[in-house]
């Protein structure tokens, strides 16, 4: 395990010339998740040489299936150069997120990622969101990549039972999808695909609601 997290290390570092890298972490340890955490404290950030050895500057597209978001939130530090970046959670593990990383900090944060990686062009998060929590994780990762130009969002719901999970008891119409699907301010945005299966019972009325709303929300008609 401990080769695994040095391997990690140097995959994001200047050790690495990597243009496209697809990793799947979705099975792995919780400490794996937090190993770029640690190598980012050996590095000096105000030290060009150390920026240059623990940054892979050559990685242009990302792909990660991960359990765990602070891996996201770490890997972040040293892709600088990323121009797309595709996040995948199976299930999100927010009982393992701690310190910073902890949700309801992370989402009252003002953090944007427009400086750590100003490339990003496109980003793409797929992904079961469970409950109100997680869905506040979506819109902080969405506010802090609203500097793309391309973005698309894959959700699924699971059960819905839960007191918890008030958020997908909403109809998902155009409002649903600008409130918690788009960023809070949308800066580059050209291209914006979801897709959103939700696991409930829709009248006849409803699915005419969420058609509707498409035609008259300020947004979509901008944007269309």
């Amino acid at each position: 395990m401990v080769m695994f997290e040095k391997f990690l290390c140097k995959i994001f570092s200047g050790q690495c010339q990597l243009i496209s890298l697809h990793l799947d972490i979705s099975e792995a340890s919780p400490s794996i998740h937090q190993c770029l955490k640690s190598h980012s404290s050996t590095f000096s950030s105000n030290n060009i040489v150390d920026l240059f050895h623990s940054n892979c500057l050559t990685l242009r597209y990302l792909h990660i299936r991960s359990q765990y978001p602070c891996f996201l939130e770490h890997l972040i530090e040293h892709v600088p150069n990323l121009e797309q970046l595709t996040i995948c959670f199976q299930y999100l593990r927010m009982d393992f997120v701690e310190g910073y990383s902890n949700i309801q900090k992370l989402v009252t944060s003002n953090v944007n990622w427009s400086n750590k990686v100003p490339k990003l062009k496109c980003f793409i998060f797929k992904g079961h969101i469970f409950d109100d929590l997680e869905f506040m994780y979506l819109k902080w990762l969405l506010n802090n990549v609203n500097h793309v130009r391309k973005l698309k969002i894959y959700l699924e719901s699971g059960e819905i039972f839960r007191t918890d999970q008030s958020i997908w008891k909403s109809v998902i119409d155009a409002n649903f999808v600008r409130q918690y699907c788009l960023p809070d301010e949308v800066v580059n945005l050209i291209d914006f695909d979801f897709y959103i299966c939700s696991k409930r019972q829709l009248a006849v009325g409803d699915i005419e609601h969420i058609v509707t709303s498409f035609k008259i929300n300020s947004f979509f008609i901008k944007h269309q």
